[in-house]
């Protein structure tokens, strides 16, 4: 269905989410979307090199971050709690992602 004014908000969110991604990478990141409508928890998936040598995969020395990106931010204390527990499972940093005076700001979970 397509509101007024165009994008329908799935397509919304997924036009969000490829901005939060490009961002990922612009400042440094490899970034990644996760298929969605599988019922994730994750929208992206994220990985930059570190040298504090507290996280590592494959070998290599990495900060995990998994990003669940909402256009108004609000995210249930369910869900927070359901990405926080999925976060700790792979030692990633769970970060929620929103939109706010047209900028992407960003939430440590």
């Amino acid at each position: 269905m397509v509101g007024k004014g165009g994008l329908s908000p799935k397509r919304k969110g997924d036009a969000f989410e490829a901005k939060v991604a490009t961002e990922q990478r612009r400042i440094g990141r490899w970034c990644e979307r996760i298929r969605q409508g599988q019922g994730e928890l994750v929208d992206l998936v994220a990985l930059e090199s570190c040298s504090d040598a507290r996280c590592s995969l494959h070998g290599r020395v990495n900060h995990v971050y998994f990003i669940q990106c909402r256009l108004l931010g609000n995210l249930s204390a369910v869900e927070t709690e359901q990405l926080q527990e999925e976060a700790r499972t792979y030692n990633a940093i769970p970060l929620l992602a929103w939109k706010q005076d047209g900028q992407i700001q960003y939430k440590r979970l």
